[in-house]
């Protein structure tokens, strides 16, 4: 037998206490962790699912406007084309009447201008920017085979897209380039003409 000293038997209890955890026990733990990891995984995977359908319903809502805005466009151009005046004259809103006179006449130099030289009213939209309400279109219009962009500025009602007056704070941020001894201010929308 042996005499045994305070430290041996402290020792010895102390193996005895740190022996382990019950595998039982142990193995809920690990069951416990991999199903909240899951569980968690499982709501960001909800979460990026329902994000990206409010994405793509966001971007799906903003492509009918804008093609709403093109179909009007592509009305007018063809109102203008056969000489539809009603038509052409049903796309214009203003509460100015002395603007609306010059659509009229901006339709009749249309006319004129089909008759005297070789202009093609394709009605292909180059550009469109939309901001909330407003509209803003570049049309491409061909006149003696030289291609022209024209900026019309649009506005929605509740009756759909409306040709209006020009929104000079829709013409885009104001810029400046400066070559050998010229000077160019523009704004941003007239960028490929002042190239």
């Amino acid at each position: 037998m042996g005499i045994r000293l305070d430290w041996e038997i402290e020792n010895e209890r102390a193996q005895t206490r740190t022996l382990g955890e019950d595998p039982d026990a142990r193995r809920r733990r690990a069951r416990a962790l991999r199903r909240l990891i899951l569980v968690l995984l499982g709501l960001v995977l909800l979460g990026a699912c329902a994000i990206a359908v409010v994405m793509w319903r966001l971007d799906e809502v903003d492509n009918q406007i804008r093609q709403s805005l093109v179909s009007t466009v592509e009305n007018e151009v063809a109102a203008l084309r056969i000489g539809d005046r009603a038509t052409f004259t049903n796309v214009q809103r203003s509460d100015s009447a002395t603007w609306l006179q010059i659509q009229q006449d901006i339709y009749d130099a249309y006319q004129q201008l089909k008759v005297d030289a070789n202009v093609v009213l394709s009605g292909r939209v180059i550009n469109t920017a939309i901001d909330g309400a407003r509209g803003r279109v570049q049309v491409e219009e061909i006149v003696d085979g030289v291609p022209y962009a024209r900026t019309w500025f649009y506005f929605r009602y509740e009756d759909g897209w409306r040709h209006v007056p020009p929104d000079y704070t829709f013409w885009g941020e104001a810029r400046t380039a400066a070559t050998d001894g010229v000077t160019i201010s523009y704004f941003s929308v007239d960028q490929p003409l002042a190239d």
